[in-house]
């Protein structure tokens, strides 16, 4: 089994009347498997939780209650840091560094996993995973402001690809990419 998800609760708090603060329920107490290979969606209404349930599977934030495995293994916030999972937010701009180029930002997942990589050997692999999605090799100079929507979701497609994870999240990250790009990328990630 490649993911468990057992019985995980999430709450936030947020301001109620007389400086009391209200807990709201996100997640309760819920539970699923995900076997390696298979893909699995997730469908909700907006704010029904479902950017919260993968910010807590990457291990970017914890649950209150219950746990979430890995291949066994308790996710923590190392496992994201680590590259064993990646994530991909539809809010793309907010989610990388603007003063990194392209290349810059699909380097650094890939030096994590194999850090004696000489200049030429990782500017291959980035190109590669260029080619992949589609993207000119001259993306590699570009910063993310300088992308269309669709290239620089695109772009980070390729950061949650370069560390080969064990798992990647998709948080609505292909929503704005045409449905030929869309179905392109989802055979990518079936490969």
């Amino acid at each position: 089994m490649l993911l468990r998800v057992d019985n995980v609760s999430k709450y936030y708090y947020q301001k109620g009347a007389r400086f009391f603060k209200e807990k709201v329920t996100i997640l309760d107490a819920l539970s699923f498997n995900i076997q390696k290979g298979e893909a699995f969606g997730l469908v909700g209404e907006s704010g029904s939780g479902k950017s919260t349930l993968a910010r807590l599977i990457s291990g970017l934030e914890l649950p209150d209650q219950g746990a979430i495995y890995l291949n066994d293994k308790p996710v923590t916030k190392r496992c994201y840091r680590q590259g064993v999972i990646s994530i991909v937010f539809q809010d793309h701009i907010a989610s990388v560094n603007p003063t990194f180029t392209v290349g810059e930002m699909i380097a650094e997942p890939i030096k994590l996993i194999n850090p004696t990589l000489r200049h030429n050997e990782l500017e291959t692999i980035i190109f590669s995973f260029l080619e992949k999605v589609q993207l000119p090799k001259s993306c590699y100079q570009r910063y993310i402001f300088e992308l269309s929507g669709g290239q620089a979701q695109r772009v980070c497609l390729c950061r949650a690809l370069a560390s080969y994870p064990q798992l990647i999240i998709l948080d609505e990250a292909i929503s704005s990419l045409d449905i030929p790009t869309q179905v392109e990328i989802l055979d990518l990630l079936n490969y």
